[in-house]
C-alpha cells in the first residue's frame, strides 16, 4: 500500500523539501512521519511548508551575505604558514604537509572562520613555497588567495 506525502527536509535518495512523493505505508509510518521529513499532503502541511520555504530563504540569505563578506576579506590576500622543513634539502621539502584543516586553523586564527571542508586541495602540500589555494565559501562563491609555506 502507498501513502502520498509531501516533503518538509530533503531526503536522501527520495527528493527534496516540498516535493510530493509517494511510499510504502510502512517506510512512512516508521521512518518519514516520525522524524518530521515529511506530512500527509493536506492544507495545514501546505502552510507549514511555505513557512519553512520563507525561513530557509532568510537564511540562505544571511549565509551569503556573511559568505561575501568573508570573500572580500580574502580575496587578494597572502596567507603565511610557518611548518618545519628538511634543513638543507634543496627542494624544499617538509617533514609533513600542510592539509586542509592547517589551512582552515592559520584562516581563522586569522579572523575569517573557515572550516577545512571549505579549503579546495587536491592533495597536501609537501614543499616549501607560494600557491595558488581556492576557498569554497558557498556552492556559487569561491575566492583565490595565495598560500606561502615557509620554514619555522
Amino acid at each position: 500500500m502507498a501513502i502520498q506525502l509531501i516533503l518538509m527536509d530533503d531526503v536522501e535518495f527520495l527528493g527534496k523539501i516540498g516535493d510530493t512523493v509517494t511510499v510504502r505505508d510502512g517506510y512512512a509510518r516508521n521512518y518519514l512521519l516520525p522524524k518530521g521529513l515529511a506530512e500527509p499532503l493536506t492544507k495545514n502541511a501546505l502552510r507549514k511548508l511555505e513557512k519553512i520555504r520563507k525561513e530557509r530563504e532568510e537564511l540562505l540569505k544571511i549565509r551569503r551575505a556573511e559568505a561575501m563578506d568573508k570573500a572580500g576579506k580574502l580575496k587578494g590576500q597572502t596567507l603565511t604558514i610557518a611548518v618545519k622543513a628538511i634543513e638543507g634539502d634543496e627542494e624544499g621539502k617538509l617533514y609533513g604537509a600542510v592539509h586542509a584543516a592547517d589551512i582552515a586553523k592559520a584562516l581563522t586564527e586569522a579572523g575569517v572562520a573557515v572550516d577545512a571542508a571549505m579549503v579546495k586541495l587536491e592533495e597536501p602540500i609537501k614543499h616549501l613555497g607560494t600557491t595558488d589555494l581556492t576557498i569554497a565559501l558557498m556552492a556559487d562563491i569561491t575566492v583565490t588567495l595565495k598560500l606561502a609555506v615557509i620554514a619555522e
